[in-house]
This record gives C-alpha cells, sequence and structure tokens, in this order.
C-alpha cells in the first residue's frame, strides 16, 4: 500500500507526539475562547463550539485512556491525570448550550480539515499522527458520536 493509502489504517505502537495533537492545538484555545464568551454572556457563540468541545471531551479522554493503557510508561501519571483534567474541561466549558446541526457541521468540518492536514503533513514530512487509532478509526469514532448525539 503506498504511504499516501497507508495512513489511513496506521496507528502508533510506542510513541506519541504531543505536540501534534489536535485537542492540544484546538482545545486550549477553544477552552479560552468559552470563558470569555461566558463572562461577556453572549452564550449563542457557544452553539457553533459545542460539537467540538464534546468530541475532544470524549474522544481526548479516550485516546489518553489508551495511551495509558498501551503504554503506560510513556508519561508520569500526573500527566495522564492533567490530560483528563483538561479534556474534561473543554467539554465542560459549553455545559448547558443547545446541540444544533450548524454546530456540529463546524465540528464535521474541522475534523474532516484536521485530517486532510494531519494527511499532508505525515505525507510530506512523516511523524505528524499522534494518536493510539489509525486516522480511519478516529473519523469514524468522531462522526458516529456526532450522529448519534444529534439524536
Amino acid at each position: 500500500m503506498s504511504k499516501v493509502w497507508a495512513f489511513w489504517f496506521h496507528y502508533l505502537r510506542d510513541d506519541v507526539y504531543v505536540e501534534n495533537t489536535f485537542s492540544l492545538l484546538v482545545g486550549g484555545p477553544l477552552l479560552v475562547f468559552n470563558v470569555v464568551v461566558r463572562l461577556l454572556a453572549h452564550d449563542e457563540l457557544l452553539d457553533w463550539t459545542r460539537p467540538v468541545c464534546e468530541v475532544i471531551l470524549v474522544a481526548g479522554n479516550l485516546m489518553t485512556a489508551i495511551v495509558a493503557a498501551r503504554m503506560p510508561a510513556l508519561f508520569p501519571r500526573t500527566i495522564y491525570a492533567f490530560s483528563f483534567f483538561a479534556h474534561t474541561a473543554v467539554g465542560l466549558s459549553v455545559y448547558g448550550i443547545a446541540y444544533t446541526l450548524n454546530g456540529t457541521l463546524v465540528c464535521v468540518g474541522a475534523l474532516l480539515t484536521a485530517l486532510l492536514v494531519y494527511w499532508i503533513l505525515e505525507v510530506r514530512l512523516g511523524g505528524a499522527w499522534p494518536y493510539p487509532l489509525s486516522p480511519f478509526e478516529v473519523a469514524v469514532f468522531c462522526v458516529t458520536f456526532l450522529c448519534a448525539r444529534l439524536v
């Protein structure tokens, strides 16, 4: 299988590229944005960020649990605890906000864009994909979660 297509079914076995993770790149700024929006009482803006924040909460904690189970010595326990706390904080920052189709579409667009960027970086540079699940598994998981959330 060519390097271009192999990316979609590749997952890490012994290392995690923390600096490349979507939840770090997107979750931190989203958390700050959500807190500022709440302080300014413009909660309607959070309709757009809620699906992404919920995906970061669910998928981020799942990824952390998988890394902790597959590679327990990779990070100290405090890092795993911080990761669980941080992903949960991003999800809770939108607690009580309506779940909308428009926000879901924004989330799907953000996830597809992220997968495209990871694909390009992996093909060009290598070492871009940071997760213990393959990109295909992550995409299926996230889309299934978002569709189930709409029901």
